[in-house]
């Protein structure tokens, strides 16, 4: 059994754990290979960044945990907790000069953002003899972010005097969450080569998203013109997958392989989006145009098959694809199927 934990919390620009710290904290390059994926960051570990502009503020936990319940069975988990913060300034005075005159602008802007994440991973394997397999992996992941950008621009003349002016104001809050799950199944036989297997997987996630933009500007000349945009956004997003695939392979005369796979989906998605403009103060409607919702899916199931050749000095793969897709929407009552069959050459 092993357990370990991992920390940082800094406020400078070059940021993250490193990789050696990635593969010493999940212990050993085995663990971070045995089902987890190799990049720290999709599983939750903050790597490190480079060039980032503005103030930064960094902190990160994670918890991992291996253990080893016999001498054919291992479990390997792991929990990561992660904050961001942005806060970027930038002012920029500039002069350009034509033949007979110049003119000045003068920006500033300054965006803050902050990100929390958290992560599950958790990866059973059972051996239950030198040629069965069975892998379990179970994962989770929540996040929730926030971001505002302030930005003002005016010009002016060679007289210093006022000719326009511009302001946005824009923000979005982000919050999310997501989990997959799958069972994998191998069996390998006595000959080189020959082996089968197959499993299944499920998915799922929603995500809640708000955004506001406010844009100002203003000319100044014998009339003033004043023109603006006060918009608000809300979107709504969920999706649910289920999968189901099978393998086999079959050596094939010598150092060639025959593989065949199939592989069935069902993805079940929906979407609202409302845009709310502001016509008048206090007086707001909802955009037709760029408002919708709809509820969709899809089942795709898809077959291969495969010949590889491999030696030291060459390796190479050609096949054949088929696959069936039905969609179903809100736009089309009975439904579409589209039926494809393409080669590939690797």
């Amino acid at each position: 059994m092993q357990t370990s934990v991992i920390a940082l919390s800094n406020n400078v620009n070059e940021t993250g754990f490193s990789m050696s710290d990635y593969i010493a904290f999940m212990g050993g390059i085995q663990n971070v290979m045995n089902g987890l994926g190799t990049s720290g960051g999709a599983n939750g570990l903050m790597l490190g960044m480079r060039n980032n502009d503005g103030y930064l503020k960094t902190n990160a936990t994670g918890l991992n945990f291996n253990y080893k319940p016999s001498k054919n069975s291992v479990l390997t988990s792991s929990l990561f907790l992660n904050t961001f913060g942005k806060d970027y300034d930038k002012v920029i005075n500039r002069e350009t000069y034509f033949t007979d005159s110049s003119l000045f602008s003068n920006e500033r802007f300054n965006q803050q953002s902050n990100t929390f994440n958290n992560r599950l991973n958790i990866h059973y394997k059972q051996e239950f003899n030198t040629t069965n397999f069975l892998n379990v992996d179970v994962s989770g992941n929540w996040t929730k972010a926030n971001y505002k950008s302030n930005t003002f621009l005016e010009n002016l003349n060679s007289k210093h005097d006022l000719r326009n002016e511009n302001k946005t104001l824009s923000g979005q809050d982000n919050s999310n969450y997501s989990g997959e799950s799958s069972i994998d199944y191998r069996k390998k036989f006595k000959k080189k080569g020959r082996y089968t297997g197959g499993g299944v997987d499920y998915s799922f996630g929603k995500e809640s998203i708000y955004s506001s933009l406010a844009y100002f500007a203003t000319i100044y000349n014998s009339v003033n013109f004043v023109d603006s945009i006060n918009q608000n956004i809300n979107e709504l997003k969920n999706n649910r997958t289920y999968g189901f695939e099978w393998m086999y392979s079959e050596p094939f005369l010598k150092k060639q392989l025959l593989q065949i796979k199939g592989r069935h989906v069902l993805n079940m998605e929906s979407r609202n989006k409302e845009v709310i403009d502001e016509v008048s103060v206090g007086d707001n409607v909802l955009n037709p145009i760029l408002s919708g919702k709809g509820i969709f899916s899809f089942t795709k199931s898809t077959a291969e098959l495969k010949h590889k050749y491999i030696s030291k000095k060459i390796k190479t793969t050609m096949g054949f694809s088929v696959a069936l897709l039905d969609l179903k929407s809100e736009l089309f009552d009975s439904g579409r199927r589209y039926n494809y069959a393409l080669p590939f050459l690797i």
